[in-house]
């Protein structure tokens, strides 16, 4: 159905107005396992230190929460090569598997944005590391698409990476320590190609104290 032209100042109006009234009384999305009020300090630790545009995410795509701008600097005077994408974390993020038939799952959708110079990047990459298990998924559904005349800049994706799952493009993925249960926790057991190799991973990082979590400590697989 088309909008009348005439009614879509009022919608961009209201828009804005949401907008503004989430900024000044919404707060932090803090993980439901996290038992505490939203401090001051989550408004800058709750954040990558490269995040741009609009808040649209129900979570901060905690992988990145381990980059300060000095260490991102450092990476980039070594002159490593970045895509940038905007990923609008959704809140499916956080519930746990209902199905116990991991090739009957549907995954809540994720929206993400790529600029054409940062798709083309990823498009001709043969190997990408991945700062996330959300960017791992959305380098995945680009990576799948047919062509690159079909290299949506914008949309969704539900892809579920479970068993049997091919990665295409990303070889090495930096993420934290998942919940039990998650599709998160799915997704690292296939890259790993082991479960087994997994659970005795996260029994080392049990034994040792590591935090695991939004605000914990990050693995890396390769």
């Amino acid at each position: 159905m088309r909008i009348p032209t005439i009614i879509l100042p009022l919608l961009l109006w209201q828009h804005s107005r949401v907008q503004a009234i989430s900024r000044r009384v919404g707060r932090v999305p803090l993980p439901p396992y996290i038992k505490r009020e939203v401090l001051e300090e989550d408004k800058a630790r709750y954040q990558s230190v490269w995040a741009q545009g609009d808040a649209q995410s129900a979570a901060a795509p905690t992988a990145s929460l381990h980059f300060t701008q000095e260490l991102w600097g450092q990476l980039l005077k070594d002159g490593i090569s970045t895509a940038d994408v905007f990923l609008h974390v959704g809140r499916g993020t956080f519930e746990a598997l209902r199905e116990n038939d991991l090739h009957k799952v549907e995954l809540h959708e994720e929206a993400y944005e790529v600029g054409a110079t940062d798709a083309e990047k990823i498009h001709s990459s043969k190997s990408v590391f991945a700062i996330g298990t959300t960017a791992c998924r959305l380098v995945e559904t680009l990576s799948r698409l047919d062509s690159r005349s079909d290299f949506s800049l914008k949309g969704r994706t539900k892809l579920f990476i479970g068993p049997e799952y091919e990665f295409q493009k990303v070889k090495a993925l930096l993420t934290n320590f998942h919940l039990p249960e998650s599709s998160l926790l799915v997704l690292v057991s296939v890259f790993a190609g082991s479960l087994s190799l997994v659970k005795e991973v996260y029994a080392h990082a049990v034994e040792r104290q590591y935090r695991l979590f939004s605000y914990g400590d990050a693995s890396l697989w390769i």
